[in-house]
């Protein structure tokens, strides 16, 4: 039976048509074949990331790196190989290609649900490269996965939600607008990775995964009683929580906490502490994304 779309079908209806049946590849590939293969990729891409675009722990413990880079060839993904163990060894949890996928990954659901894990990261690293570059601005009409997966980013730095990374390894790789005083330039010597560190300071907090799962149940519910304005109970609940008090997310929601109910001693402090870990530019933005999603009144307030 015919589906009642268009035969190119636009994205947000391939979204409906397709939602619900992301992992189904039998009831997928019939639809690309009706309709362009290209076309149900994005769609299937962004269903998957309407799924974790609203993550609510921003900045991760420890903080988290999405590697982007165009693969060309094992030299590539070798060099690529390289920037992973170095942010690694600073103490980031970084996300790479090479760990997560096989070479055969299914385009249709595997590589969307990789791609769609950039909005789990407060960092999106893009690697500039003359192909990078070329594919991500289509300037010689070509794109790839990286083009989709570099405006997911792209969307989650408009919403204050990621902190996009540029790093150029290659004189060919700027673009109008990521020139050279716009990145972090390596090309005097790509393997020299010291330039990364004015940004990728070195984190020395770590949580062993039983109580990782107790801390982001312990955040879930700060949210619940940010979103219900219930104060008197946050404060509560940041005093059991008190063991995690030197985790950046923690402060983040005691300085949202302190503007709300306007302790100037406590949002002088949390400020100061959440700046060591986001830079001040961004600070504004993750306010407000986070004010936008809970629509707290007080906080979009104090932004105008």
């Amino acid at each position: 039976m015919k589906n009642n779309i268009s035969p190119d079908g636009s994205i947000s209806e391939l979204m409906e048509l397709l939602r619900g049946k992301e992992n189904d590849l039998d009831a997928i590939i019939p639809i690309a074949r009706e309709h362009a293969p290209l076309n149900v990729k994005i769609a299937l891409l962004g269903l998957s990331c309407e799924k974790r675009i609203y993550n609510p722990h921003w900045i991760g413990c420890p903080p988290s790196v999405f590697l982007s880079y165009k693969w060309n060839g094992p030299e590539s993904r070798d060099y690529v190989a390289l920037v992973h163990d170095y942010l690694v060894s600073k103490g980031y949890k970084v996300y790479f290609d090479r760990n997560e996928l096989n070479e055969e990954a299914d385009g249709y659901t595997e590589v969307p649900a990789y791609i769609a894990h950039v909005a789990d990261f407060q960092y999106y690293a893009l690697i500039l490269t003359e192909k990078t570059a070329d594919y991500i601005t289509g300037r010689k009409g070509k794109t790839s996965w990286i083009f989709d997966e570099y405006q997911q980013a792209v969307k989650l730095v408009n919403l204050g939600r990621q902190i996009l990374v540029p790093v150029l390894v290659e004189e060919n790789g700027v673009t109008d607008f990521f020139t050279k005083d716009r990145t972090i330039d390596l090309t005097k010597d790509i393997y020299d990775f010291s330039p990364l560190d004015n940004l990728f300071y070195p984190v020395n907090f770590k949580l062993s995964e039983e109580a990782r799962q107790v801390y982001n149940d312990f955040l879930d519910s700060c949210d619940v009683l940010i979103y219900k304005r219930q104060w008197n109970q946050l404060n509560e609940w940041f005093n059991q929580g008190i063991m995690f008090k030197n985790f950046p997310d923690y402060q983040f929601r005691k300085l949202i906490y302190s503007i709300c109910t306007k302790n100037e001693e406590g949002y002088n402090f949390s400020s100061k502490y959440v700046a060591d870990f986001i830079p001040f530019t961004q600070i504004s933005r993750l306010l407000k994304s986070y004010a936008d999603l809970y629509q707290i009144k007080e906080l979009l307030d104090m932004l105008i």
